[in-house]
C-alpha cells in the first residue's frame, strides 16, 4: 500500500468515525410559529413538532399521555430550555418507555382540534433526549467540534510528530 493510499484510508476512517459519533438531529416538522398557546385556538388538524420538559405521564387506553411544558426547538429539534416557555401541551403516544418527569422530549404528531386550553398531539412519535452532563462536570468537558490536535514525541534516538482532526 502506498503512502498516498494509506493517508486516504486514515482520513476516510477518521471522518466516518467522527460522523458516527455525532448526535442525531431531528428536523422539526410544521410551522415553528405555531406554539401551544396559539394552537389552543386552532380548529384545523395539522402535523407539528413540539418539545419541552415532561411534567407528568400516565397510561390511558393502551397509550401513554404525557403533559409537557413547551419550549422552542433548536435546529436539531431539542427543546431550548434556556429560553422562555411557550405553553403546555399533552402528547398521546405508544412509546416503549414512559417518559419521567423532568425529562426532555420532542414529539411529532397530529394536532387535534380542541376546545380545551391545552392542545393535544395524537399518535405522536416521541424522542426522549438523554440527560446532558452538567456544565461544570470535568469528567465530561465541553469541547468545540471539530478540533485539531498536534503531538510531538521522542525516544530511542528518534523524534516524531503528528496531527489529528477529530469530528
Amino acid at each position: 500500500m502506498t503512502a498516498a493510499q494509506l493517508l486516504a484510508l486514515a482520513l476516510t476512517s477518521s471522518v466516518v468515525s467522527g460522523c458516527a459519533a455525532r448526535q442525531l438531529c431531528v428536523k422539526p416538522v410544521g410551522d415553528p410559529a405555531l406554539t401551544p398557546a396559539v394552537a389552543s385556538r386552532q380548529t384545523a388538524e395539522t402535523v407539528v413538532s413540539w418539545g419541552g420538559v415532561v411534567v407528568a405521564s400516565s397510561s390511558e387506553d393502551a397509550a401513554i399521555v404525557s403533559e409537557v411544558t413547551a419550549y422552542p426547538l433548536d435546529r436539531c429539534g431539542h427543546p431550548a430550555v434556556h429560553k422562555p416557555a411557550v405553553g403546555q401541551f399533552l402528547v398521546r403516544h405508544r412509546h416503549h418507555v414512559t417518559p419521567l418527569a423532568g425529562q426532555h422530549l420532542t414529539a411529532t404528531g397530529r394536532l387535534l382540534p380542541t376546545a380545551d386550553a391545552i392542545p393535544t398531539l395524537d399518535e405522536a412519535v416521541v424522542r426522549v433526549w438523554p440527560d446532558a452532563p452538567a456544565a461544570a462536570d470535568m469528567a465530561h468537558p465541553i469541547l468545540l467540534w471539530p478540533f485539531i490536535s498536534i503531538g510531538i514525541y521522542g525516544g530511542g534516538g528518534r523524534i516524531g510528530g503528528g496531527f489529528g482532526i477529530h469530528f
